[in-house]
């Protein structure tokens, strides 16, 4: 488990739009767990979250 694997997983939903359309169709978070750890994706909630913080304070600003 690891917010390295957590930032994984929000890039590809992010690119992979056929990756998201099935992340999204599961409605049991066991399940879902369960379909992410086979495709290779091990991270908690709070390492997901810690990862879309990172990531968010990495975003290049858009301000001009």
């Amino acid at each position: 488990m690891s917010v390295k694997e957590a930032e994984e997983f929000i890039n590809k939903m992010k690119n992979d739009d056929a990756f998201r359309v099935e992340v999204l169709k599961f409605t049991d978070v066991k399940e879902l767990k369960e379909y992410l750890h086979q495709h290779g994706f091990h991270f908690t909630s709070d390492e997901l979250k810690n990862a879309r913080l990172a990531m968010s304070k990495t975003k290049p600003s858009t301000n001009a």
